[in-house]
């Protein structure tokens, strides 16, 4: 979305993914003053070279993979620099990509929530719940609820999701 700075749109998108890294934090906090799991999100994957300071609870300075040869983590993959995000080789716009991933992943979850793609990179994370309720309802888990769909981290992107995708339902 032109680089989410030249139209209301993309910079709501921003705004919202920005409120929602807060809001990972704040989840956190909560989760632990209730020794409950809680999402983390790794930027990694879409960051795209683009990465700064702020990264998203869960996401490693430096973003780094495990070498092959030598067992070893190393932030170097076939000659690219993957410290600040993965590069895609797709898209070359010079843009972190993971407002847009997380965003279509969190549609697909709320038109089909058996046919999304889970974009969370924890093992402990539930593809379950109604979205951003910090209710257990919808989970085999109670416990789970803020490593779920239903954490309250969500709540940026699925209020930008009713407002731009479901506007008329």
């Amino acid at each position: 979305m032109d680089a989410n700075n030249n139209s209301t749109p993309g910079t709501e998108l921003t705004a919202a993914y920005q409120q929602f890294k807060r809001a990972l934090k704040s989840a956190k906090v909560a989760a632990d003053a209730n020794k409950l799991e809680y999402l983390t999100f790794n930027e990694c994957n879409y960051g795209n070279q683009q990465l700064g300071a702020d990264r998203a609870l869960g996401t490693p300075s430096p973003c780094t993979v495990i070498d092959e040869d030598t067992g070893k983590p190393t932030s170097m993959v076939d000659g690219e620099d993957i410290s600040n995000g993965k590069p895609d080789m797709t898209h070359r716009v010079k843009l972190n990509l993971n407002p847009g991933a997380l965003l279509g992943s969190l549609y697909e979850y709320k038109l089909d929530p058996n046919k999304n793609e889970v974009p969370f990179s924890n093992s402990g994370f539930v593809d379950q719940g109604v979205v951003a309720s910090g209710q257990p309802d919808g989970l085999t888990d109670p416990k789970k609820v803020m490593n779920s769909w239903a954490t309250p981290a969500i709540k940026p992107l699925n209020d930008y999701l009713n407002k731009w995708f479901f506007a008329n339902k």
